[in-house]
Parts: C-alpha cells; structure tokens; sequence
C-alpha cells in the first residue's frame, strides 16, 4: 500500500497556494511563506518573480535571507539560473554595486553565507577593496556567534 501525504510542511506549494502565500509575504511579511514561495519560484527558475519577492521581504521586513536572496539572485539572473560568487563580473557595473550592497546589509543583519562571502571578497580584493582587517573582523564575528 502506497500513501500519499496532503500535508505541505515540507515547505512544498502548490500551484492553488500562490497566490495566498503572496499575498502572505506582501501584508505581512510572513518568512514561512517566503520561504516555501523561495523554493518553488527556484525550482522552476523563476528568477524574475522571485526578485520581486525577495525585494519585499528585504526593504519592507529588513528580512536578512531575503537581502541575501537578492544577491544571489542577480547573479543567476546573469549567469543562466547558477549562482557562484566568484561570478559578480558577469553582471554589468550597476547590477554588481546594487547586488553588493544587499549583500552587505545581509551581512550586517547577521546573515553567515553573506558574511562567509564577504570575508572571501575582501580577502581577496575580489568586488570589494582589499581588506584584511575587516576580514578578519567578521571571521571572528562569526567564530564568537558559532561558540
């Protein structure tokens, strides 16, 4: 016998449930339902609609993931649905200095990928000047969170 499970805490929508997880994200800023609208815009690499999202849940809700989220975002946008950071030089001036900046305030909300990402950028002067000493700053940020 063969079951099948209704229940959606899988972090599953269905298509019938979009449009109330929108609506969801957009009044009230409900980080569950993003989450769930964040894998199935992704999975049907709908990038384009997913930045919209994305962009409510950052500027609107100071949502952290969600700055993050727009980061990368761009860079799939630009580099055919992957996301690499060491692919920033795909995107043009603009689009590089706006992802950058999410990233930033990613990583000022606490966001670890972002802070991870950025440590490797100023490490390495990579899209970021040069910076040793903030690098280290943040590694240990993240070292002190992680005890």
């Amino acid at each position: 016998m063969i079951l099948i499970s209704c229940n959606h805490e899988d972090g599953i929508l269905k298509d019938s449930e979009i449009v109330t997880a929108k609506k969801a994200i957009v009044e009230k800023g409900d980080k569950k339902n993003y989450s769930k609208l964040y894998i199935y815009f992704n999975e049907k690499e709908n990038y384009s609609e997913l930045l919209s999202y994305s962009l409510i849940m950052a500027h609107n809700y100071r949502s952290a993931d969600a700055y993050f989220d727009v980061y990368e975002i761009m860079i799939k946008l630009f580099n055919r649905g992957n996301f690499d950071e060491n692919s920033l030089e795909k995107l043009d001036e603009d689009s590089k200095i706006y992802a950058l900046k999410h990233l930033l305030e990613s990583a000022d909300l606490g966001n670890s990928s972002a802070k991870k990402i950025l440590i490797k950028y100023y490490s390495e002067g990579k899209y970021l000047p040069k910076n040793i000493v903030l690098a280290n700053k943040i590694q240990a940020e993240i070292t002190i969170k992680r005890n």
